[in-house]
């Protein structure tokens, strides 16, 4: 590898390191749900540290959910500080997939905001929620549900163009009859 290749991918590093991003830092979601029921959650998420100098530069919102592969999302929506619905984006479930590969009887959901979003300085000072809504499938079982969030400087989401925020981990659901 050239000197001029390992500069550039050190640069494109650092600046992937000092935009900063959205981090999970909570998700409330049941230990236990019905099969064919309902299921509600939300995942609670803060910037980086030092964010407040990004006050005012537009954003696209994301969120990955893998999820069993016979359940349905029916709402899903950025509830405090700021308010946007989030709607379904194959781009983002095949991103997420590429990155974290779908497991056998799951599925990747992929979410974006409705719109761009103007970073504001109550998003540093007030935990963002983002509240998501499920049929669950008729699968019984214990399941690992994974989750990703993250900003992205467009709409044709890419991965050169996504700031990836940390995650907490699979979180583990029973399904019974």
């Amino acid at each position: 590898m050239s000197r001029v290749t390992i500069k550039v991918f050190t640069a494109i590093g650092v600046a992937l390191l000092l935009s900063g991003c959205l981090n999970i830092t909570d998700i409330d979601q049941p230990d236990e749900v019905i099969a064919c029921g309902e299921v509600r959650v939300v995942v609670t998420c803060a910037p980086d540290e030092g964010y407040e100098e990004y006050a005012g530069s537009l954003y696209w919102g994301f969120l990955g959910v893998c999820v069993p592969d016979d359940w349905r999302l029916t709402e899903a929506r950025v509830d405090s500080p700021i308010k946007a619905d989030l709607r379904e984006n194959e781009r983002i479930a095949t991103l997420m997939d590429l990155c974290t590969p779908t497991r056998v009887g799951y599925q990747w959901i992929g979410l974006l905001t409705e719109k761009q979003m103007e970073f504001s300085e109550k998003m540093t000072t007030e935990p963002i929620k983002v509240k998501l809504k499920f049929i669950v499938g008729r699968k019984t079982g214990l399941f690992a549900i994974n989750y990703h969030i993250g900003l992205a400087d467009s709409e044709v989401v890419t991965l050169g163009g996504i700031n990836w925020g940390n995650d907490l981990g699979p979180r583990a659901i029973e399904v019974t009859e």
